[in-house]
């Protein structure tokens, strides 16, 4: 065998493992989430969606976000469905109160979670030794523009509560709502702003209990997504 034929097998062979091992690599849950998160922060132009769940009933013209306490996995299960879908393999931002309602062991696991606080020391403290793993998905910033900066996807989800709202909302693209049929206390509401002027409804689902994606849901619900309807400068 010539030194060009035995040359020639070898890269035909190293190319094929590898390419084997991308494959696999890819289709695994686990290591794609891996893949896609263990990277360099991008400076490009980031598109931002903003998720909340509101009350359908207003509250002085004002859409009610909090303050009564519903546990979503109890009562409207097919939004933590969505939710989750709506959020993996993107970078979510949200505050610290935000955060520890999710729970300590709760994280969004095919997310890079980012918490804005000014407290770092208690985030990190209160991840559980079997998160450890999963902590280069877990950054930490002082500020909503710090967060952008951090973020690895060209994807934002932004989630928590009116503060972190009112500050995404003058850059974000896109709004995905969620309103319950259930009428919420108010203490906490979703910024105002000019819905007709500046917004597109582009997607909109009804969801009753007892259909077939909402078998355990408790509540009716809908689903609504808006895009700006002009370009952020």
């Amino acid at each position: 065998v010539s030194f060009i034929q035995f040359f020639n097998f070898s890269c035909i062979f190293i190319t094929y493992n590898y390419t084997i091992y991308l494959i696999f690599f890819y289709f695994s849950g686990e290591y794609k989430a891996d893949w896609i998160f263990e990277r360099r922060p991008m400076p490009d132009k980031k598109t931002i969606r903003i998720n909340f769940i509101s009350s359908a009933y207003a509250q002085e013209s004002k859409i009610v976000i909090g303050k009564k306490y519903i546990s979503l996995e109890e009562t409207l299960p097919s939004y933590l469905e969505r939710f989750k879908e709506l959020a993996s393999y993107k970078s979510v931002v949200m505050e610290h109160k935000t955060w520890n309602l999710l729970g300590q062991n709760k994280f969004l696991p095919y997310s890079q979670n980012i918490i804005i606080t000014k407290k770092p020391g208690g985030v990190m403290a209160n991840i559980s030794e079997r998160d450890l793993n999963h902590t280069h998905r877990i950054a930490i910033a002082d500020s909503f523009e710090e967060a952008l900066m951090l973020a690895w996807s060209k994807e934002v989800l932004v989630i928590g509560e009116a503060e972190i709202y009112a500050t995404a909302l003058p850059v974000a693209n896109f709004i995905h709502h969620t309103m319950i049929d259930e009428k919420f206390e108010g203490g906490s509401f979703f910024p105002d702003c000019n819905w007709d002027k500046d917004w597109e409804k582009i997607h909109s689902e009804n969801f009753n209990p007892g259909e077939k994606k909402t078998q355990k849901d408790k509540f009716r619900s809908w689903y609504l997504v808006f895009e700006r309807k002009h370009k952020i400068p």
